[in-house]
């Protein structure tokens, strides 16, 4: 009999995650972490009665949608499936419609919290960052492969990312907080944030691709 044997017992070997598996359950992961941060100060805008009525149920859809496509990554499935993909790709219709919500005129002319308007922006954009980062997982790796990919902070870039919407919904499109105060706001949530990283997280801001899993090279347009 073939297999690895100790002391005449033979030993079951646990078979590695693959790699496409490990990656998404890691974004997984992420998408749910930041649902539980979206919730969190959804709740505390719900009690101070500055979520409308109208958007209360669909903010529940959405927040169930997401669950259920998220939950479907673990390190304990053995492949990556079509099934997986559309269960994924179902959440970007849902994000869209969601979006058609909080953005049609009738909203517009409601008085409105410009928090809210922040936490659901940013709601939308890690939804659409989730389902691009696990259709790029199920189109680009090959089982058992690891990719060859620089690590990206994303908790940082999703900080500076949300510092900015949230500056310019208060003073303006395309006005950005300082250095300093950026540097403050990255310090209070454990991170280091250099002088270089923010030019190139703005410029990424400036482009709309500041929370994409591939950037363009350098001097592309």
């Amino acid at each position: 009999m073939t297999g690895i044997y100790k002391s005449g017992v033979r030993v079951v070997t646990k078979a590695s995650t693959p790699a496409n598996v490990e990656f998404a359950a890691a974004f997984a992961a992420q998408m749910i972490c930041a649902l539980e941060r979206h919730a969190k100060v959804l709740r505390a805008l719900k009690t101070n009665d500055l979520v409308p009525n109208r958007l209360y149920g669909p903010i529940q859809d959405l927040f169930g949608i997401a669950v259920k496509a998220s939950s479907k990554y673990s390190n304990s499935l053995k492949r990556l499936t079509g099934r997986h993909l559309k269960q994924t790709q179902d959440l970007t219709r849902a994000a869209i419609a969601f979006e058609l919500l909080f953005t049609d005129n009738t909203f517009k002319q409601e008085p409105t919290s410009k928090r809210l308007l922040v936490v659901l922006r940013s709601l939308t954009a890690h939804t659409r960052h989730f389902v691009r980062q696990i259709e790029l997982t199920h189109h680009s790796f090959r089982p058992g492969a690891r990719p060859n990919i620089r690590p990206v902070n994303w908790s940082l870039r999703c900080h500076v990312w949300e510092h900015i919407e949230e500056y310019q919904a208060k003073y303006g499109l395309g006005i950005y907080p300082n250095l300093n105060a950026a540097q403050i706001r990255a310090r209070k949530a454990g991170h280091r944030l250099f002088d270089r990283t923010y030019r190139a997280y703005k410029n990424m801001h400036k482009r709309g691709t500041l929370l994409h899993y591939t950037q363009p090279k350098s001097g592309s347009k």
